[in-house]
C-alpha cells in the first residue's frame, strides 16, 4: 500500500471514530445556547430559527437532548433569534450580535402556554459571555474599527490592542514576529517569502506598500491558543472581515489630510523648521442589494499620497574628518626598522569620496555632522469588490477581490537621498467562499484563496558608476556599490540591492461542522501551494567594509574609531578577510512549496457548566524546490548535491507533525457569569522562504540555496580582504579587486539534513467574570515553549589560533574551496511566561472601552533565522537571553464616548453627534544587542560582542550640541582581547520606553434621515511624548555608539508612524 493511500485511510478512520467540534470560529461567528422550561429542565426538539437583519437570510436548528443548539459559520452582524415548540411560548430575541471568532451564547427559558403566543425578549437580558471556547481572542468590533484614531489608517495597529502582544511589534504570546497567520475573509494573506502580512506589508520600511482601506473592514480579531482548526503558524490568527452589501444602500466618501502646520517638531531638529509632512488619503465605499434578499455588492477605493521629510542624522567624511585621518597615513607610525611609515592615499578612494555629497565638505569633524531632510514618498491606490449571493436557505456564496498598487522612495539606512530605496508594489488577494447547510446538524464551508505579491527594490540613483571612478569590480549590474565606513553614513545602496520577488499562494480549505447532541464536531483540511519567483541579486554591485582594523593605527585608542576607519578607507584597506564581497552568476530561481493539513476537533458539553475541547491537527510542510532542478544544497557531511538530480528533496520530509489540542471551560453559579478556562496545544510554523533563499547574516557566506557555487547554474560569492597588519591596498588604479578569473574560496549556504518543522507549545489558564451587563474582566496566565525553531549558524567559523581565517576553518582540509558556510538548522528554542489582564466595557451611558495589560518575559537563543547569527557559532548556549521582541510591561487601551451636550436651547444639529475617542499605548523598551563591530575573535563572522566593564547607565551625560540623545556610556564597555569572544551576553540591556496617547473628536451632523456629514479632528501623540529609537549598538561607531539619532518610527515612518511627534489629522466623511 502506498504511503499516500495509507495516510488517506488513516484520515478516514480518524474522522469516523473521533468526536468533532464547532469549537473555535475563525473569520465568522456563531450563535449557540440552551433552551429550558421554567422549571429548569431541558427542552428537546425545540425549533430555533435565526434571521439576518441585514440580508434576510435564515438558518434553522433544533435543540438536542440537553436542550442545546449551535448554529456556526454565520456572517457577522445582527440577527433575530426565534425559539418555539408546541405547548410553549415562542420567544423572539432581537438584535443578537454575531462577532468575529466568537460564539454568542443565547440561553432561554420557555413558559408553558395553552395557546400560541410570542414573547419579545431583549438581547441584553439573555446574551452571556461565551462559556464553551478555550481560545484567547481579542476582538475589535465595527464601531471601534471605524472610529479609533489609527495612525496612518493601518489595520496592523489594531493587533497591538490584544493582550499578549509585545509592545509595538507583532509578536503574540512569545511567538516570533513571523509567526502569525493573516487572513482576509478566511483567505491566506501571508507573503510566503517573509511569512508576514502581504497586504499592508511595509515597502521600503514601515509604511505599508499597499493599504487595505479601513473603510472596508467590518470586524477584526486576533485568536491564539485556538482549536485544531487553527494552523499554519504558531502565533496569532489575525482575521480581517470585509464588509458585505445588505438590503439597504449604504456607503461613504471621505478625505483625510495631515500637514506639518499642525505638527510638533522632531527632537533632532531643534532650532530648525518643522519638517514637511503631507498625507492625503481619500476614497469611498458603497454597498447594497443587486437583488433584494438574494444578491449583494460592496466596493471601496482608497488612495494615498504622502510625502514626509526625514530627520536622519549621520556622519559624512567631510574635509575636516579627512584632515583628522590623513596624519595617520603620513608617518605617525614607524616601520619595524624605526623609520616613519608613510602610506599613500589610494587614488581610487580619493575619487570614491565623490559618492558623498559635495555639501558635506565644509562640515565639522563631529559625530552626526549631517542632517538629512530629503523627502520620502509613499503613494498607493487600493480597492475591494465583494459579491454575496444566496441561492436558497441552504447554499450561499461570496467572492471578493482586493487589488493594490504602491510606489515608494524612502530612507534605507543612509541619510543621503541618492541612496534612498525605491519599492514599487503590486498586491492581489482573491477569495471564494461557499457555505452549504446539508441538514440542521451538518454544514460545510469551502474557501478558495489566491494571494499575489510583487515587490522590487533598488537604489534611488543608479547612475553613479564606481567602476568609472576606478573601482574595478566587473559588476554585472549598474549602480553604486555599498561602501560602509564604520561610524559614517553608508555611500551607495544596500548590499542587498537590487532585489525583488513575485509570490503567489493558492489554497483550498474545506471544513465540516456536525452537531451530535452535546458534541459539536468540526473536521476538515487544506492544501496550499506557493509559487516564488525570487530575483534577489544581492552583492552583484559589490559590498565594501572599512572598520579601522587593517592599518598600523588599528590598536591606537588615542585616535577616534571613526578616524581609524576613515584612514583604512583612504588607504584602500578593506576589513580583514572578507571586507569586500561580490556575486558572480544569476541567483534568480523559480521555487515551489506544497503544504497540507487535516484536523479533527470536538467540543463536548459534558454538563451545562463544563465543556471539554480536544482534537488533533496534522501538518505537512514540503521542502522548497525549483522547477528546473537548478538549486544546490551544501551538506557539511557530504558536500554539494543538486536537488532533483542527486537527491529528491532539499532536506528529509517531516511526517511527524501531529499537534494535539485540549482545553476546558467551566462556568460557576446559576448566572454563569464566571468562567474558568485552560488549554494546551502544539502549533507548527511554516518557515519563511526567505530563510532558504535570501539570508545574509554578515559572515559573507552565500545568501541562499540559489547562490551556491555548484549545480547547473552556479553562483559564486567571492570575498576579498587582506589580513590585519597587511598594508597592501586591496584595490587601486587598474587593479581588479576580485580578479579577472574565479578564485576560491567561495561562501556557501546549506540547509541541515536534520531540518524539521518548528513548533510551539502554548498553554494558558484564565478566569473571566462578567462584572456587569456590559463589563467583562479576564485575568490569566499564558505561556509558551518553542522547539526546533529555525536558526542560521555559521558552520565554518574559524577556530581560535594562528594562521589565516581560511586555514582555521574546520572544513578547510576537506573542502578547501569553501569559505564561510551559513547553515539553516532546527536548534532554536524559546520560553515565554506572562500575566495578562483585560477589561472590556460595552456601551454604558455612551461610553465603551477596552483595557489590556501584559507582564511578560520571553527568552530564546535566537529570535530570527534570517540575517542573524550567533557571536560564537560553537556555543549556542551563550546566546540564551531576552528575545529581541521581549517587552516586560505593556498597556493598551481604547475608549469611545458619545458626548452629551445638555443645552436644550441650542439646535439639535449643534448638540447631537459629538464623540471623543482615545487610543493609549505605553510599554517598556526592547532589548539592545551590543556588538563589537569588528572581527576581533578572528572567527570571520563579524558578530562579536564586547566586554562589560562598568554600568552603562550610570553618569550618562548629554554632550553639548548633540543632535539626538545618549542612552549608553561608552566607557562601560571595552573591546575584548584579540582572539577571544566578548563576555557580554546577548540582549542584556533595554532601550527607551514607548508612550503615546491619540485622541479624536467627531461631530456628526444629520443632513437627512439617511445621510450625515462627519467632521473629524485626530491628534496623534497628543502629549508629544518623545519616543526615542534604540541607540546605536555598534561599539566600533566611536562617539556615535549609545546615541539615539531619531524617534522610534522616525526612520521607518517619518512624521506618520505611531508615536511620532504630535500631529493633527483633519477629515471629512459623508455617510449614507
Amino acid at each position: 500500500m502506498s504511503s499516500g493511500v495509507l495516510r488517506a485511510l488513516l484520515l478516514a478512520v480518524a474522522v469516523a471514530i473521533a468526536h468533532f467540534s464547532a469549537a473555535a470560529q475563525t473569520f465568522r461567528g456563531g450563535i449557540s445556547g440552551t433552551i429550558n422550561d421554567d422549571a429548569g429542565s431541558a427542552i428537546t426538539g425545540a425549533g430555533v430559527k435565526i434571521t439576518s437583519k441585514a440580508t434576510g437570510a435564515t438558518r434553522n436548528a433544533e435543540t438536542g437532548k440537553n436542550g442545546e443548539f449551535v448554529i456556526p459559520e454565520l456572517p457577522l452582524g445582527f440577527y433575530t433569534v426565534e425559539v418555539g415548540k408546541a405547548g410553549f411560548q415562542t420567544a423572539r430575541v432581537n438584535d443578537v450580535e454575531v462577532v468575529v471568532s466568537t460564539n454568542t451564547s443565547v440561553n432561554l427559558q420557555l413558559k408553558v402556554a395553552a395557546v400560541t403566543e410570542t414573547v419579545e425578549i431583549s438581547a441584553a437580558s439573555v446574551v452571556r459571555i461565551d462559556t464553551a471556547s478555550t481560545a484567547l481572542t481579542g476582538i475589535i468590533g465595527p464601531k471601534q474599527v471605524q472610529e479609533l484614531p489609527l495612525n496612518g489608517r493601518d489595520f496592523r495597529q489594531m493587533i497591538q490592542l490584544t493582550p499578549g502582544v509585545a509592545g509595538t511589534s507583532t509578536s503574540i504570546n512569545g511567538s516570533r514576529t513571523r509567526g502569525n497567520n493573516y487572513q482576509i475573509d478566511g483567505a491566506d494573506n501571508n507573503d510566503a517569502f517573509q511569512n508576514t502580512s502581504a497586504v499592508n506589508q511595509g515597502g521600503v520600511s514601515g509604511i505599508a506598500g499597499t493599504l487595505l482601506p479601513v473603510e472596508a473592514i467590518d470586524q477584526f480579531s486576533v485568536l491564539n491558543n485556538g482549536s485544531a482548526e487553527i494552523g499554519r503558524n504558531s502565533g496569532g490568527a489575525v482575521n480581517l472581515v470585509i464588509k458585505s452589501g445588505t438590503n439597504d444602500l449604504h456607503g461613504s466618501a471621505y478625505y483625510f489630510n495631515r500637514n506639518e502646520a499642525l505638527a510638533a517638531n522632531s527632537p533632532v531638529r531643534t532650532g530648525l523648521p518643522v519638517r514637511k509632512v503631507r498625507n492625503h488619503q481619500y476614497g469611498f465605499s458603497l454597498g447594497g442589494p443587486i437583488i433584494k434578499n438574494k444578491t449583494f455588492y460592496f466596493l471601496t477605493f482608497e488612495g494615498q499620497r504622502a510625502k514626509a521629510a526625514n530627520s536622519e542624522l549621520g556622519t559624512v567624511p567631510s574635509t575636516a574628518w579627512i584632515n583628522q585621518a590623513l596624519p595617520l597615513l603620513n608617518g605617525k607610525y614607524n616601520n619595524a626598522n624605526g623609520t616613519p611609515l608613510v602610506i599613500p592615499v589610494n587614488p581610487v578612494s580619493q575619487r570614491l569620496l565623490g559618492l558623498f555629497p559635495n555639501s558635506a565638505n565644509g562640515l565639522p569633524a563631529t559625530v552626526n555632522n549631517f542632517l538629512g531632510s530629503d523627502e520620502s514618498i509613499y503613494d498607493s491606490d487600493n480597492g475591494i469588490i465583494k459579491l454575496d449571493h444566496v441561492f436558497n436557505e441552504r447554499h450561499n456564496i461570496n467572492v471578493r477581490y482586493f487589488g493594490g498598487t504602491g510606489a515608494q522612495t524612502a530612507f534605507d539606512g543612509s541619510p543621503l537621498s541618492d541612496y534612498f530605496q525605491t519599492a514599487p508594489s503590486r498586491m492581489h488577494n482573491y477569495s471564494l467562499i461557499q457555505n452549504s447547510v446539508w441538514s440542521p446538524k451538518l454544514i460545510s464551508q469551502l474557501v478558495i484563496g489566491v494571494n499575489y505579491f510583487k515587490q522590487t527594490f533598488d537604489v534611488a540613483n543608479i547612475s553613479q558608476d564606481a567602476q568609472a571612478l576606478g573601482l574595478i569590480t566587473n559588476a554585472s549590474r549598474t549602480g553604486p556599490p555599498a561602501i560602509s565606513i564604520s561610524g559614517f553614513a553608508r555611500a551607495g545602496g544596500s548590499g542587498l540591492l537590487p532585489a525583488g520577488r513575485i509570490d503567489t499562494t493558492w489554497h483550498i480549505t474545506d471544513t465540516f461542522t456536525w452537531t451530535l447532541n452535546n458534541h459539536q464536531l468540526k473536521f476538515g483540511g487544506e492544501v496550499r501551494r506557493a509559487y516564488l519567483d525570487i530575483f534577489y541579486d544581492s552583492f552583484t554591485r559589490g559590498q565594501f567594509f572599512f572598520d579601522g582594523s587593517r592599518g598600523p593605527w588599528r590598536t591606537d585608542t588615542t585616535v577616534s574609531a571613526q578616524a581609524r576607519a576613515l584612514a583604512d578607507f583612504l588607504a584602500g584597506f578593506v576589513r580583514p578577510n572578507n571586507g569586500a564581497t561580490i556575486l558572480r552568476g544569476s541567483p534568480a530561481r523559480d521555487y515551489r512549496q506544497n503544504s497540507a493539513d487535516w484536523f479533527t476537533h470536538d467540543t463536548w458539553k459534558v454538563t451545562p457548566k463544563l465543556t471539554l475541547n480536544y482534537g488533533v491537527r496534522f501538518t505537512y510542510n514540503g521542502p522548497l524546490y525549483d522547477v528546473k532542478n537548478s538549486i544546490a544544497n551544501f551538506d557539511p557531511a557530504n558536500g554539494f548535491f543538486v536537488v532533483g538530480r542527486d537527491s529528491s528533496v532539499l532536506y528529509q520530509r517531516d511526517w511527524n507533525n501531529y499537534a494535539p489540542r485540549v482545553g476546558f471551560a467551566y462556568s460557576f453559579g446559576k448566572s454563569e457569569k464566571t468562567v474558568l478556562r485552560g488549554g494546551y496545544g502544539i502549533y507548527y510554523d511554516l518557515p519563511a522562504a526567505s530563510f532558504f533563499t535570501s539570508n545574509t547574516p554578515g559572515n559573507q557566506a552565500a545568501s541562499g540555496i540559489g547562490n551556491n557555487p555548484a549545480g547547473p547554474s552556479p553562483v559564486f560569492t567571492i570575498n576579498r580582504g587582506n589580513a590585519a597588519g597587511n598594508f597592501t591596498p586591496d584595490y587601486g588604479t587598474g587593479v581588479q579587486i576580485f580578479g579577472s578569473t574565479l578564485v576560491p574560496p567561495y561562501g556557501v549556504f546549506g540547509v541541515s539534513q536534520d531540518f524539521r518543522t518548528p513548533y510551539v507549545q502554548n498553554f494558558n489558564l484564565n478566569v473571566q467574570h462578567q462584572l456587569a451587563r456590559t463589563t467583562v474582566l479576564q485575568v490569566g496566565y499564558v505561556g509558551a515553549l518553542g522547539r526546533k525553531l529555525s536558526i542560521t549558524r555559521s558552520a565554518n567559523a574559524a577556530l581560535p589560533g594562528p594562521g589565516t581565517v581560511q586555514s582555521r576553518r574546520p572544513y578547510n582540509t576537506r573542502f578547501p574551496d569553501v569559505g564561510a558556510i551559513s547553515l539553516l538548522e532546527s536548534v532554536g528554542n524559546s520560553h515565554y511566561n506572562s500575566l495578562q489582564v483585560s477589561l472590556n466595557q460595552g456601551l454604558w451611558k455612551g461610553l465603551s472601552s477596552q483595557f489590556a495589560y501584559t507582564w511578560a518575559k520571553s527568552i530564546d537563543n535566537a529570535s530570527e533565522a534570517r540575517s542573524t547569527i550567533a557571536a560564537n557559532a560553537y556555543n549556542l548556549r551563550n546566546e540564551r537571553g531576552a528575545s529581541a521582541f521581549d517587552v516586560r510591561h505593556n498597556f493598551r487601551a481604547n475608549l469611545a464616548w458619545d458626548i452629551p451636550v445638555p443645552i436644550e436651547s441650542l439646535p439639535k444639529r449643534l448638540t447631537k453627534g459629538w464623540q471623543l475617542n482615545a487610543l493609549l499605548a505605553f510599554n517598556t523598551g526592547s532589548p539592545l544587542n551590543i556588538t563589537a563591530g569588528r572581527d576581533l575573535s578572528g572567527s570571520g563572522d563579524n558578530g562579536d560582542r564586547v566586554n562589560l566593564v562598568g554600568d552603562p547607565f550610570e553618569g550618562v551625560t548629554q554632550e553639548a550640541g548633540l543632535r539626538g540623545r545618549r542612552f549608553l556610556r561608552r566607557e562601560a564597555f571595552a573591546f575584548q582581547p584579540t582572539g577571544q569572544f566578548g563576555t557580554l551576553g546577548r540582549n542584556v540591556f533595554y532601550g527607551p520606553s514607548f508612550r503615546s496617547v491619540d485622541f479624536s473628536l467627531f461631530k456628526t451632523t444629520q443632513l437627512t434621515e439617511k445621510v450625515s456629514l462627519q467632521f473629524r479632528a485626530e491628534m496623534f501623540n497628543a502629549f508629544n511624548f518623545v519616543n526615542w529609537a534604540n541607540p546605536s549598538t555598534n561599539f566600533n561607531a566611536g562617539a556615535a555608539f549609545g546615541v539615539s539619532t531619531n524617534t522610534r518610527n522616525g526612520s521607518s515612518a517619518p512624521g506618520i508612524g505611531q508615536g511620532e511627534p504630535r500631529n493633527v489629522q483633519l477629515a471629512l466623511k459623508l455617510l449614507f
